[in-house]
């Protein structure tokens, strides 16, 4: 159950249906439960000094960011627990809990991340800071923070009550670590790519009232980055994109938590315009190499569209959907959905992608099972339960459709239930049926931006005065539902030309706003087709 009337239904409300998205979900199931929890578990041990069961995974996992697909793992295991009900995964997920509140038990730390304390202990000195680096270790904040926000979401998603409290001992070592610091010590320090330690610990404030937690959210905060945006000036280019869009999530947080800093949303509002509008492909990735080009630019190459970007700037949009419900957003959301996380997933073996290549001919690169722990393996492993997150929304009565993506609804705090069929985006055809209860509530079907022709929708087979809407939107549909009640929605869709913003001779074809005319299930081709006209 959630706790308001307002938010996104996900998935515990939310149930895919057959087609493209509930087959790569069943993808990305078995995947999870084919790695072995406790090779994640043993840099944690090791990093104490500890025995541990079994030997770590290669790749990043034996490098000085080990740890960080832990976190990831958690994280996955928990969202897609929510989707499917696989009780192996929860089982999987309660163990690591539970091993981890042993390292804190057998320590007598609150520290139990993958690397040696050693990081931290120099980090806390603010000595050897510099790009991306503390001393020799590589982004430490960044590696623990996946643990953070992995051990939250295990508590957050299916109720671990241990996992809150090994994370708020985790929380607690670093506030003390934290407290010697000066204000120019610890922006220094945030030079150092360190994900959303300021999102997870707003989080922690907002689930435990510890004001402390709200505090260190603001320390965590990097001004540098924050300062522009909230006086809505773009200094992005030549950043790492990675690196700031988690910045701008915490930001989000730390306004959801503390409404008197309105300049974070203005903050977190701008840096996603500035993002979608002015430095995203038209897939809806964005970064070249993992940096942010000049603005206005769509170079295209090998290392294009990281997928780590796309599925933060997703998580970025639902925040800013729930502050205003603005079409415009899930517009977007689809865009990024379709054209690039969909295909971030081998079909067959699970593996994921790093990057999206925009270079015409170009193929797919998976990552292998064992040794690729890329950053982009992490939030892959998390993208296939989450596919239904964003599908509707309510506020109160109203019940926000934004995809158009098969699954059927368990709208608990109204009493009903109903299903969406569809063929989408291989057809225009989309069925809405009431299968259970009675309420008087608000449908509001969102009004894609690419439309060629009004969109229509249908109650009960009335053809005669059907709703329409051409301008981007929500069309409304407000009466007393009952079982038995369809809605057929008609959207009419065309070939399209998207043209570069920074060349005329580059141009994507689509459907709607679908850019590959392959299947996802295609592996040799990006999603996208870009390529030169000729004259």
């Amino acid at each position: 159950m959630i706790d308001t009337k307002k938010g996104f239904l996900g998935p515990e409300h939310v149930e895919l249906l057959d087609g493209v998205f509930q087959a790569s979900q069943e993808v990305g199931e078995r995947y999870l439960l084919s790695l072995d929890i406790d090779r994640f578990l043993a840099p944690c041990f090791e990093a104490h000094g500890l025995p541990a069961r079994k030997e770590r995974y290669a790749g990043w996992e034996a490098r000085t960011i080990s740890g960080h697909s832990l976190g990831h793992y958690l994280s996955a295991l928990a969202v897609t627990y929510q989707a499917t009900g696989n009780k192996t995964l929860k089982e999987t997920l309660d163990y690591a809990v539970t091993e981890l509140a042993g390292i804190q038990q057998t320590t007598g730390s609150g520290y139990i991340g993958g690397l040696s304390e050693e990081a931290f202990r120099i980090a806390f000195r603010a000595e050897h800071i510099g790009g991306f680096n503390i001393g020799e270790y590589w982004v430490p904040w960044y590696s623990v923070h996946k643990i953070y926000r992995g051990l939250i979401d295990a508590y957050r998603l299916t109720g671990n009550g241990q996992a809150l409290e090994v994370v708020t001992r985790f929380a607690d070592w670093a506030v003390e670590g934290l407290k010697t610091m000066t204000e120019e010590q610890i922006q220094t320090m945030l030079q150092s790519e360190h994900g959303g330690m300021n999102e997870v610990f707003a989080q922690l404030y907002g689930m435990t009232g510890t004001a402390r937690y709200l505090e260190i959210a603001n320390k965590f905060t990097h001004q540098l980055i924050l300062r522009p945006l909230e006086h809505k000036q773009d200094d992005l280019q030549g950043k790492h994109a990675n690196t700031q869009i988690p910045k701008v999530i915490g930001a989000a947080e730390i306004y959801n938590q503390d409404y008197t800093r309105e300049s974070y949303r203005t903050a977190a509002e701008f840096f996603w315009d500035t993002t979608v509008h002015h430095r995203s492909y038209v897939f809806g990735a964005t970064s070249i190499s993992e940096h942010y080009e000049a603005k206005g630019m769509e170079s295209l190459g090998i290392k294009t569209g990281e997928s780590c970007c796309t599925h933060n700037m997703m998580h970025l949009t639902k925040q800013l959907f729930a502050w205003n419900p603005d079409s415009a957003y899930m517009d977007y959301y689809e865009n990024a959905i379709y054209n690039h996380i969909l295909g971030t997933q081998d079909p067959d073996t699970g593996n994921k992608t790093y990057f999206a290549s925009t270079l015409q001919g170009h193929y797919k690169i998976y990552g292998t099972h064992d040794t690729a722990w890329w950053c982009c393996t992490g939030s892959g492993m998390e993208n296939p339960g989450k596919y239904a997150e964003a599908i509707y929304f309510e506020d109160e009565q109203d019940l926000y459709v934004n995809l158009y993506i098969a699954s059927q609804l368990d709208w608990t705090s109204q009493g009903i239930s109903l299903k969406l069929e569809t063929a989408f985006p291989y057809s225009e055809k989309v069925t809405l049926t009431i299968t259970g209860g009675s309420a008087s509530a608000h449908l509001r079907l969102r009004v894609p931006s690419w439309l060629q022709q009004p969109m229509t929708a249908t109650v009960n087979g009335e053809t005669e005065h059907p709703y329409t809407r051409m301008e981007p939107g929500y069309l409304s549909i407000d009466r007393t539902w009952t079982a038995g009640d369809v809605i057929t929605i008609t959207l009419p869709m065309s070939l399209r030309q998207y043209t570069a913003r920074d060349d005329a001779h580059k141009v994507a074809s689509c459907t709607a706003r679908l850019y590959s005319p392959v299947h996802w299930e295609a592996r040799v081709c990006p999603r996208i087709r870009l390529w030169t006209k000729q004259h």
